[in-house]
């Protein structure tokens, strides 16, 4: 094995619409199931537009405090509840006594609305959850779509530079804000009937501890999953930018993420943010063309956005669980490539490496955290 700098998964958590655990997710993308449903925001036109929504009675409520009305708008209130369904989950497989750093994903400040992102949401979810989460040490960027793949760059410097063994990492986004609704609206990007080049907004969180130790790793009968380090760059052309749109930021993603890959087998899979508006679909030709020779000839392209909707924040968090579970459930031992891509400039990608287990000395394996039980709610 090589000596790259590597992060192992040592536990996921997971909430969309598609289900309450990574498992249940992961899944129902698999299968195809879709989630999209007509719900009472309306387009100019009087139309409904179409969501994927977590139901409200798989969400815990609010602790304490936390729960006084005003103190927590109600977008950030869905938020800190998805968010305690997937951290629990996430970090049901630590038995250290130490608290972890949280590295968290919470939506992108737009400019207009009127709910700024809180910027005591780590404390509020250590206060909610209850977890051994160091809310000193944790930190937050609200960087969209890729955030919780920016969030992964912090968490390498982070595992490598300090010694540590343990790193949370996780994001959560809901598009539930009237105001929010009413600029995707104006601007023609959601999906609703009669528009054509328009996408669902979910909501949901992805939660995932990491190790820099392979003995505290899940493991199929096989493998380890392991993440390299990844790349960021930024899109000077992005959406709300009067610069070119030319591909560039993502290009150079996926040229740092591939340069930290071993480039043994070529990559077969590619994850991706994209949510079924058009403009995504021209960085990420240029990003393959000018990246050919690292994947196969007939790559996959798995975009899980067309079961769950769209998950701001949450995406990345979502993606990296998804190509765990595919590992754990033994459907894929190919190497993949995740990527997302933010509205602003944003841009982030890495690669994803089974590693079989015969490169490691025997270890007693960590045992699964136990899927959370959904009954009917998810139906």
């Amino acid at each position: 094995m090589d000596d790259k700098p590597r992060a192992y998964i040592a536990g996921t958590g997971t909430i969309t619409a598609l289900g309450g655990d990574t498992n249940t997710s992961y899944h129902a993308v698999r299968a195809g199931i879709c989630q999209y449903k007509s719900v009472d925001y309306f387009t100019r036109q009087r139309e409904r537009i179409s969501m994927a929504l977590v139901p409200d009675g798989a969400l815990p409520p609010l602790q304490g405090e936390l729960d006084f009305r005003g103190k927590i708008p109600f977008r950030y209130r869905r938020i800190l509840r998805m968010c305690h369904v997937a951290a629990t989950q996430a970090m049901a497989t630590y038995t250290g006594k130490t608290p972890v750093p949280l590295f968290f994903s919470a939506p992108a400040n737009n400019a207009g609305l009127n709910e700024p992102l809180p910027t005591r949401i780590i404390h509020y979810l250590h206060q909610q959850t209850g977890l051994l989460i160091d809310p000193t040490v944790s930190r937050l960027m609200g960087t969209g779509r890729s955030g919780v793949l920016n969030a992964l760059d912090l968490a390498f410097r982070y595992l490598y530079d300090t010694g540590a063994e343990f790193v949370l990492i996780g994001g959560s986004d809901s598009y539930q804000n009237s105001d929010l609704i009413a600029a995707l609206n104006e601007e023609k990007r959601l999906l609703a009937p009669g528009i054509m080049n328009g996408f669902a907004p979910g909501e949901g969180a992805g939660f995932v501890l990491l190790t820099r130790n392979p003995a505290f790793a899940l493991r199929s009968a096989t493998h380890l999953p392991s993440l390299l380090a990844p790349g960021v760059a930024d899109e000077p052309g992005h959406l709300f930018s009067n610069e070119p749109y030319r591909g560039k930021g993502l290009d150079l993603a996926f040229k740092k993420a591939l340069a930290a890959y071993s480039g043994h087998i070529k990559i077969k899979d590619i994850h991706s943010s994209m949510n079924g508006e058009h403009f995504w679909a021209k960085e990420y030709g240029v990003a393959m063309i000018r990246n050919a020779d690292m994947f196969e000839s007939e790559t996959a392209i798995h975009h899980s956005a067309d079961c769950h909707g769209d998950l701001g924040a949450a995406t990345g968090g979502v993606l990296i669980n998804h190509v765990t579970q595919a590992l754990l459930a033994g459907h894929s031992t190919n190497p993949s490539l995740i990527y997302c891509s933010s509205d602003h400039q944003y841009r982030a990608a890495v690669c994803f490496e089974p590693l079989p287990l015969t490169a490691f000395q025997a270890s007693s394996p960590i045992p699964h955290a136990a899927p959370m039980q959904t009954g009917g709610l998810f139906s």
